[in-house]
This record gives structure tokens, C-alpha cells and sequence, in this order.
């Protein structure tokens, strides 16, 4: 995936220019804190499904940094 690709995926405020590896940790960890803060409202199968939702984000991010390397 390219960062691009990303960018326009995940409709990241920043641009592909301009989108730093600081800004997608910021974002993971907004996602586990509003995940933690939801947890009582939300099914099992719901918390499941942000779960992975932030591991495809994180996996697709991996895949950015090695297409930049």
C-alpha cells in the first residue's frame, strides 16, 4: 500500500506529503482510548470488530513503511 493509498483509505487529516509515523500513533492510541471508554457500551462481537479495525490499521501502516524504505 502506498502512503497515498493510505492516506485516501483512512482519510487522514494529513496529507501523503506531509503524514508523519507520530500522527498514526496518535491515532492508534485516540482509537484504544475511545475503545476503552466504549467497552461498556458495546458488544462483544462490537469490540471484536474495533479491534481488528485498528490492527488492519496498523498492519496497513506497516505496509506504507516498507514501501518507503
Amino acid at each position: 500500500m502506498t502512503k497515498q493509498e493510505f492516506v485516501d483509505h483512512y482519510k487522514e487529516l494529513h496529507s501523503a506529503e506531509t503524514l508523519q509515523t507520530r500522527d498514526v500513533l496518535m491515532r492508534i492510541a485516540s482509537s484504544l482510548s475511545n475503545l476503552h471508554i466504549q467497552k461498556v457500551f458495546m458488544s462483544s462481537d462490537e469490540i471484536d470488530r474495533a479491534l481488528n479495525n485498528i490492527k488492519e490499521y496498523v498492519f496497513d501502516y506497516m505496509d506504507v513503511l516498507e514501501e518507503t524504505k
